[in-house]
């Protein structure tokens, strides 16, 4: 009798895919970061000709590099469940007011295919939750950090400092 197939690790902890099957890094043409409910201020990157550029900082080049590393690890970002209730979203602080919005764009320049809000955390995990759902998970993406946020404060005014090419 032959043994059991193994069981993948994220099967057995119960781990969920938050982005589409179908969203790759290299499919990705741009995202738009901003804080709350403030979109006017967002953060907005988009690959043009090959390389980015912090569209919203005068088209300045971007930092390639820790744009593709975000990217990478966003398309296969998996996740605990942490949560199931709307009424939780304030304790991970993951309301639309209070978290950070992240915007992915594909083909479809003005239409994102992907709306994640991220919330607290530490280190190198955080919270998201999907756009327009109330169920939190924990990942190991602290994206206020990627962005220079603490994740003290939900005030905080959002910079493109951190995603440019400053050498």
């Amino acid at each position: 009798k032959r043994p059991p197939a193994p069981t993948q690790l994220a099967e057995e902890v119960g781990l969920e895919r938050l982005v589409p099957q179908t969203l790759h890094a290299d499919s990705i043409r741009g995202f738009d970061l901003y804080q709350g409910a403030r979109p006017q201020e967002s953060v907005r990157l988009r690959q043009r000709d090959g390389a980015w550029v912090v569209n919203s900082h005068f088209d300045t080049p971007g930092n390639s590099p820790k744009i593709q590393q975000m990217l990478t690890h966003l398309s296969t970002l998996q996740g605990e469940l942490r949560a199931d209730s709307t009424a939780l979203l304030s304790d991970f602080q993951l309301t639309d007011e209070q978290a950070l919005h992240l915007q992915v764009y594909t083909a479809t320049p003005d239409k994102p295919a992907l709306h994640l809000l991220a919330g607290k955390g530490s280190g190198e995990n955080g919270f998201m939750r999907r756009a327009g759902e109330g169920r939190v998970y924990s990942v190991n993406l602290h994206l206020q950090s990627l962005a220079g946020l603490s994740s003290s404060t939900t005030d905080q005014a959002l910079s493109a400092k951190p995603w440019l090419d400053l050498r």
